[in-house]
């Protein structure tokens, strides 16, 4: 249940409004797995959380969308920024890739920090 949930979540809301402006943003395929496993895994210990951390997920997502350049950047990579969710041990790592943001990583705390680098173009 919990792939099909937040498979469908996340396309609908691809898009975001900024000004006269449309963001777009996508996974990188890797990073898809990171987030359907994370959603799975807490939809499975308890709906109510998987559904919170989705949310969280999304409300990130969003912010990223209105602010792209607000979260930190990666040290010596200055292209790739990472914003860390509330109350989960994840963050988001992402690129703008033309107009478009990419994210790169859905990256679990307790994972050897920027294993996702070689995703990098």
């Amino acid at each position: 249940m919990g792939k099909k949930y937040s498979r469908a979540r996340m396309r609908a809301s691809k898009q975001h409004v900024v000004g006269d402006d449309v963001l777009t943003w996508r996974f990188h395929e890797e990073a898809t797995v990171e987030f359907d496993e994370a959603a799975d895994y807490y939809l499975e210990g308890a709906l109510e959380v998987g559904y919170h951390f989705i949310s969280v997920f999304d409300a990130g997502v969003d912010r990223i969308r209105r602010m792209p350049f607000l979260a930190p950047t990666w040290p010596g990579r200055p292209d790739v920024r990472r914003l860390v969710l509330p109350r989960f041990p994840y963050s988001i790592v992402y690129t703008l890739e033309r107009g478009e943001i990419l994210i790169v990583a859905v990256a679990h705390a307790k994972r050897q920090p920027g294993y996702w680098l070689g995703r990098l173009h």
